[in-house]
């Protein structure tokens, strides 16, 4: 059974451990020295399991670019996003963005 309510959404996108959870996940991604679309599979199997689709692989590319330009354009705060920690802050706030994204999904809940 399929389910996710937006007051779940909300929770899961804004909870602090599900945050801390996508920052760290987001800057060990961000320290690999790989293409895009190395880590990109990487993070995704991290949250779900299983390595991605071409589909899924060519969507979370986009979107970590999307983001990173977002964040370079200062439209969004890296620093907060990001938190404190070594590295590109930009890469870091990326692909954090990138791991809550994942970490949102229907299919990487656990539901009892």
């Amino acid at each position: 059974e399929i389910s996710n309510s937006p007051l779940q959404s909300l929770t899961l996108l804004n909870d602090g451990v599900f945050f801390e959870a996508a920052q760290a996940l987001g800057g060990i991604i961000a320290r690999q020295n790989e293409a895009d679309e190395i880590r990109a599979p990487a993070l995704f199997r991290r949250c779900l399991t299983r390595p991605p689709d071409t589909q899924e692989r060519a969507m979370i590319v986009a979107f970590y670019r999307s983001q990173k330009q977002r964040f370079a354009a200062q439209e969004l705060d890296a620093g907060v996003v990001a938190g404190a920690s070594e590295g590109d802050l930009i890469e870091r706030a990326a692909w954090t963005t990138v791991a809550r994204a994942l970490l949102n999904l229907d299919e990487a809940i656990t539901k009892n």
